[in-house]
C-alpha cells in the first residue's frame, strides 16, 4: 500500500498540476488531481511505502518544495 500525504480540496489548474507533478517526480512521488462523482475536486500525493524515516522524509521534501497548492476558485455570480 502506498504512503499518502498532502491531501487537499480544490481544483488544480493544468499549469499548476504540471509544476507539482515535476516536483513530485523528482522525489519519486506522484501527484493525483481527482474529481469526485459529486463534482468536488481533491488532490493528494503518494509514494512507495518504505516505512520511517523514508515516508516522512519524502513527504516533507515534496511539500516544502511545492509550497502552497494553488487551486481554482469559482467566482460568485451575484
Amino acid at each position: 500500500m502506498p504512503h499518502f500525504f498532502g491531501l487537499g480540496k480544490g481544483k488544480v489548474s493544468g499549469k499548476e498540476e504540471k509544476r507539482i507533478q515535476r516536483i513530485a517526480e523528482n522525489h519519486d512521488a506522484e501527484f493525483v488531481n481527482f474529481q469526485e462523482p459529486n463534482g468536488e475536486f481533491r488532490y493528494w500525493f503518494s509514494c512507495d511505502n518504505k516505512g520511517e524515516p523514508f515516508d516522512s522524509s519524502t513527504a516533507n521534501s515534496v511539500m516544502k518544495e511545492v509550497g502552497q497548492v494553488k487551486t481554482i476558485t469559482k467566482k460568485s455570480s451575484l
